[in-house]
């Protein structure tokens, strides 16, 4: 099944890249039906419809992390090519939002006692978009691209939030028992997640070609991931608004035994 999927992602991403339509249409056709089935195999049950609970925490740190690589695969890209900056800038925006993540999932340390699982989710995603649509206006030589540390550094302490309170989440409605495949499912999704993020942008990078394509590629690519993480946080209203207690859980399996 891993090989299936991987073979399927292939061809979605090969299609992506190619600029005849035809054979974009017939290689993305064919990578969804070879890729899809597996893919709900390999993840809980009800993860590509955003089911409530485990599924939904699986879907949403897919998109999250889908969402966070494909933007900041190409921040460099964009710094060095696009808007003339050095290397040793771009690396300080990269060096920004390592930081502000470490920043944000420390603060996520100090609110997890409050219970709150959603809100925490959902208020990373919203920083985390916020972020990445600033980055997208940054593309534009009209703005000043100094500002790409504080931008991308701001959407550093979204992805701290949320990506260390679904990791919990994931681990708090696992049947019990079954926490090894939840941490299995939750590393696919991020695997998977921010492998897809950059072979898009890549795929369509190399289908608008260099120049001012690449301005449009990056800007496409921007932009879809700011829909990625809208869609995430739709998917975040399935988590549980506040942390599941197993206790809870087995009290309500022996009283309705």
């Amino acid at each position: 099944m891993a090989a299936a999927l991987a073979v399927g992602a292939g061809l979605l991403l090969g299609g992506l890249s190619q600029t005849d339509p035809r054979r974009a249409v017939a290689l993305i056709v064919a990578g969804l039906a070879l890729g899809v089935l597996p893919l709900a195999r390999l993840l809980p049950p009800g993860t590509l419809s955003a089911k409530p609970g485990l599924p939904a925490a699986i879907a949403t740190m897919g998109l999250l992390n889908l969402g966070f690589f494909g933007v900041e695969a190409f921040i460099p890209l964009a710094l060095v090519d696009l808007r003339g900056r050095s290397i040793l800038f771009a690396s300080l925006t990269l060096t920004a939002v390592t930081i502000t993540w470490t920043a944000g999932s420390w603060l996520q340390a100090r609110l997890a006692g409050s219970g709150l699982r959603r809100r925490l989710v959902r208020s990373g995603l919203a920083i985390l978009t916020a972020g990445a649509g600033g980055i997208t206006l940054l593309l534009a030589p009209e703005l000043p691209a100094e500002l790409a540390p504080l931008v991308w550094g701001f959407a550093g302490v979204g992805m701290g939030l949320a990506f260390s309170t679904i990791s919990l989440t994931v681990l708090e409605t696992a049947p019990a028992g079954q926490e090894g495949e939840a941490a299995s499912s939750l590393q696919l999704a991020n695997m998977l997640g921010s492998g897809l993020g950059a072979g898009i942008g890549g795929a369509l990078i190399a289908s608008f070609g260099p120049g001012e394509g690449l301005r449009r590629a990056l800007t496409v690519q921007n932009v879809a991931m700011v829909g990625v993480l809208l869609l995430a946080l739709a998917v975040a209203g399935g988590l549980p608004a506040r942390r599941a207690t197993r206790a809870a859980e087995e009290t309500g399996s022996t009283s309705s035994v």
